[in-house]
């Protein structure tokens, strides 16, 4: 240690040792000051147990590939999501460009415009009110 930097990094990694060494005996001490110390953690190691023995070793070995495979998945997503906000910020700018030009080239069906129940008017009157086959019914009777 002949410089301020290797003294800092030196000091560091003894702050994280203590720590890690303080977190674990209070661990320890806690599970000691417990009537039945540790029975939690031995009987959690028997259920994992029994699990591996009712799915077997197949199950371990795609569970633990899973896992395995979890960095990769992340990596992956890390890397798309850039590619997602440039399209993102494309599309937009786009847009933006067609709407300063007087057009749109966005679709003009809006989700918040949609008929949810199947049909135009099921909570008030229908569109087409008149065209049903008992509309000239109706006309008739108003007619009488």
């Amino acid at each position: 240690m002949h410089t301020l930097y290797d003294f800092i990094n030196h000091t560091n990694g003894i702050e994280y040792l203590l720590a890690i060494c303080l977190l674990a005996g209070y661990v320890l001490f806690w599970h000691l000051m417990k009537p039945r110390p540790f029975d939690e953690m031995v009987e959690a190691g028997r259920e994992d147990f029994r699990k591996f023995q009712e799915i077997g070793l197949r199950g371990v070995l795609r569970s633990t590939g899973r896992v395995m495979a979890a960095p990769f998945i992340v990596m992956a997503y890390v890397i798309a999501v850039p590619f997602g906000f440039m399209a993102a910020l494309g599309t937009a700018a786009i847009n933006g460009t067609a709407r300063l030009m007087g057009s749109s080239w966005s679709f003009g069906w809006r989700p918040a415009e949609s008929y949810l129940t199947g049909e135009p008017g099921a909570k008030g009157q229908s569109k087409d009110k008149d065209t049903g086959a008992g509309a000239e019914d109706d006309k008739q009777e108003g007619e009488s």
